[in-house]
């Protein structure tokens, strides 16, 4: 089961390792880009916004609080313990409390991000036998426009929400070294919403760096 309090804790963890050096400021921006956010703001326990220049990684076992506004909606979570509890106006995290949020919905409703992003993987996989990881990572993703420091978590984000699935396949090319592939998951409810919206005839988008072969990723 994928809820709020996972994916973030997912996020939370990838980020520490890879920009553990980088200062809060960024790593707000950076969560905000790829959970659509209005804005994530890093707090102590008490409620105050911890410095923006501050380190991910000098904070990684202290309790803090970590708020997203999204639609007016806001939702906590620690860096170590992601505990979570429950008010009116937000989640709060205290490291006592174990309150697990529910299974986020699985609406049907699309954003304009998804939309775009499921009907070109669609005509893709149509076009070509296997679709790798790291074209989505470093093709993809950044055509569409993303930063690609932030293209791997934007992945790992539509896997957790059941958009795409990854597999692993042999590649010829380097036997030690499957070729991580993603298929998209046309019974998601997103998917099958963003797709039965879709034109009859997409106009053509071909690029020269679609994938075309096996590569690892």
């Amino acid at each position: 089961m994928h809820t709020w309090k996972t994916h973030l804790e997912a996020l939370l963890r990838r980020l520490a390792e890879t920009h553990g050096d980088a200062p809060l400021r960024e790593i707000q921006r950076t969560l905000a880009s790829v959970l659509e956010a209005h804005s994530v703001r890093f707090q102590t326990p008490q409620g105050s916004d911890l410095p923006p220049n501050t380190a991910l990684s000098s904070i990684r076992d202290q309790p803090i609080v970590v708020s997203i506004d999204i639609h007016s909606q806001v939702l906590g979570t620690t860096l170590s313990q992601a505990a979570v509890a429950p008010s009116d106006d937000h989640a709060q995290l205290t490291p006592e409390s174990r309150f697990q949020p529910g299974e986020a919905a699985t609406d049907s409703s699309t954003t304009p991000f998804h939309e775009a992003f499921i009907r070109e993987f669609a005509r893709l996989e149509q076009r070509h036998e296997f679709m790798w990881a790291g074209y989505v990572v470093r093709e993809l993703l950044p055509r569409m426009g993303f930063p690609l420091n932030e293209t791997k978590l934007i992945l790992d984000r539509l896997c957790s929400e059941g958009i795409l699935a990854i597999s692993k396949v042999p590649n010829p090319k380097n036997p030690n070294f499957p070729a991580t592939g993603v298929q998209l998951n046309r019974e998601h409810p997103r998917v099958r919403a963003a797709l039965e919206a879709q034109p009859a005839e997409p106009p053509p988008n071909e690029s020269p760096s679609e994938p075309t072969e096996l590569a690892s990723s």
